[in-house]
């Protein structure tokens, strides 16, 4: 069982060893109004927002921060 744990826990430092955007990317920032990495190459972001919550409160529950 130890075995097992220190596997998962080698696979996992290595994978989070080479997972790293900011290696890639390097620092965003602003350009008029699109996001740009270091090499000036347009940037998105993924993943949920809850920039919307202050204009539709019916919406933000804790059932939805939980999901």
């Amino acid at each position: 069982m130890r075995r097992l744990l220190l596997q998962v826990c080698c696979t996992c430092l290595f994978v989070t060893a080479y997972a790293q955007p900011v290696k890639e990317h390097g620092k965003l920032r602003v350009e008029g109004i699109q996001l740009v990495d270091a090499t000036n190459q347009p940037m998105v972001l993924n993943g949920m927002s809850f920039g919307w919550s202050c204009f539709h409160p019916r919406f933000y529950t804790a059932g939805a921060v939980k999901e």
